[in-house]
């Protein structure tokens, strides 16, 4: 993407939806990627919705990385929190009928999965943050028979101002492809891994 637009400089800030949002309503920032939508109403504008699976995932040397578990052992296990929401939550109590109990909480989901690696214990995570570490062999997803797959949303939206949203099309149209988004798409489902 850099390397189209030469003449744009880019800035990534990782920080809570909440916080992004503020900044994009400030003029801050231009663009987010939101795990959630306002409740109080932003002038926003969504360019693209997301979904994508939740996974459980282990550190690759663990005995349960390369098989099944039953959903019911799976309050056995040694978890750690990641912050997926309020939704994600309730989804595992109505699945579990049982809350989890978490050994340790991280409120940011990329570095949960380095403490995954050390041996902490499991997590859940979005499929995407899973899978670079998948490929080099450093964990494992974790398949759970009995449980129904949990789809978590995540939005790509700008401030709502017809003049800002026509000088980042060019960068807009780049993200589009790379999520594969049509520019009027709303949706697309990639062999069931994230629905856009």
């Amino acid at each position: 993407m850099m390397h189209t637009y030469r003449e744009v400089s880019y800035k990534v800030i990782i920080s809570h939806t909440r916080e992004l949002l503020e900044m994009l309503s400030d003029g801050l920032v231009d663009v987010v990627f939101a795990s959630y939508l306002p409740k109080k109403n932003l002038a926003i504008r969504i360019i693209a919705e997301i979904k994508e699976p939740i996974v459980l995932v282990a550190r690759k040397e663990s005995n349960e990385s390369d098989k099944s578990i039953h959903i019911s052992d799976l309050c056995k296990l040694n978890i750690l929190q990641s912050d997926l929401g309020e939704a994600f939550e309730n989804w595992v109590k109505d699945q579990t009928d049982t809350t989890l109990e978490y050994a340790l909480s991280i409120d940011q989901i990329n570095e949960v999965i380095d403490y995954v690696i050390n041996g902490f214990g499991f997590a859940f995570v979005p499929e995407s943050v899973a899978r670079a570490y998948v490929r080099e062999k450093k964990i494992s997803i974790v398949n759970i028979d009995g449980f129904q797959t949990y789809y978590q949303k995540h939005y790509l939206v700008v401030k709502d101002s017809e003049g800002e949203t026509k000088a980042l099309e060019p960068y807009l149209e780049v993200l589009r492809q790379k999520i594969n988004v049509g520019k009027n798409s709303v949706g697309k489902n990639d062999a069931g891994k994230i629905e856009v």
